[in-house]
């Protein structure tokens, strides 16, 4: 936190309102927590100039999610220099994934695709946000709609040198496209990150696939619910005919889930889901989307839903 004023004016009167001005994160990530007790390890921007109020806030929540608790310390002091400086000054490694993780540059896509990305470098990544040192995504070299995703990045658990984003992509035009993502790390060496891809509409790379039908029960959901659904084709008619994947995100497009149905019969399906996240956790209250996606297994077809599913506990 840092000191700053405010000057308005009132007639020929200039009045100075002082107050405390909230500072920037320098680190976001998860930590693993037994009984309370926790470590943390991050490395201070080389663009931080030091002071007396830095703030550290901790959120924990049982993994049964029925108890959580908030910790703060303030004022942190930040001040001098490493030395020496580090021997390396590695580039951020970034890789992007476009709507699977079997993304490959160049591959075809929906015409809204969800990205996600991994970002590493052996000094951490700069999240500060300060112009000229964000991490910032570009679609088909339109510098003037640049897309500030720096909130979005959120270190891995228990590491200070690597960390994840996902961001859902505005709706885009069929064709070819391009996106760029530049990352810097906390001592400003930058890597900007090119990939390629082909936006199609669904019904054109599967065309004998599709959902109808579909809707998740109970919704909204306590404890549980049921994905129903019901995979048609006009082509096949056997049973057995593709992999299904139910995909599960928060709202700021984070994946929390993925439940896998092999060898999914066309007609009515339904698939039941406990609440749980990868870890086995409750979920919290709140609104989540999900996506079906379906594979045809012996030839080239594939099929897509995308729905919202509302938690209240």
């Amino acid at each position: 936190d840092y000191a700053a004023e405010y000057v308005y004016q009132i007639g020929d009167v200039s009045y100075v309102y002082s107050y405390t001005k909230t500072g920037k994160p320098i680190y976001r990530g998860y930590v693993s927590d037994s009984l309370g007790n926790y470590t943390a390890t991050f490395i201070v921007p080389d663009d931080i100039y030091g002071g007396n109020k830095g703030r550290i806030i901790a959120y924990s929540i049982s993994s049964d999610r029925t108890a959580d608790a908030v910790q703060w310390k303030y004022p942190i002091t930040i001040k001098g220099q490493l030395e020496p400086y580090p021997e390396s000054y590695d580039k951020p490694v970034i890789d992007v994934k476009l709507d699977t993780e079997d993304f490959i540059n160049g591959d075809e896509v929906s015409l809204q695709p969800l990205l996600t990305a991994t970002i590493s470098d052996t000094n951490g990544i700069n999240i500060k946000g300060d112009p000229g040192h964000r991490i910032l995504l570009t679609i088909d070299d339109d510098y003037n709609n640049t897309v500030n995703l720096t909130n979005y990045f959120i270190y891995n658990l228990d590491a200070y040198q690597s960390g994840s984003l996902s961001y859902q992509l505005n709706k885009l035009d069929e064709g070819k496209h391009k996106l760029s993502l530049t990352s810097f790390d906390n001592f400003n060496e930058y890597t900007i990150k090119y990939i390629e891809f082909n936006c199609k509409k669904k019904d054109d790379i599967s065309g004998k696939l599709s959902f109808t039908k579909n809707m998740t029960y109970p919704n909204p959901m306590s404890e549980n619910t049921y994905f129903i659904f019901e995979l048609t084709s006009d082509l096949i008619k056997t049973e057995s005919v593709a992999d299904v994947k139910i995909e599960i995100f928060t709202v700021s497009s984070k994946k929390i889930r993925t439940i896998k149905i092999p060898d999914c019969d066309l007609g009515y399906n339904r698939e039941y889901w406990d609440g749980r996240d990868e870890c086995g956790d409750k979920i919290a209250n709140g609104v989540y989307f999900y996506k079906i996606t379906a594979n045809l297994k012996k030839m080239d077809g594939e099929a897509e839903y995308i729905g919202k599913i509302v938690v209240m506990k």
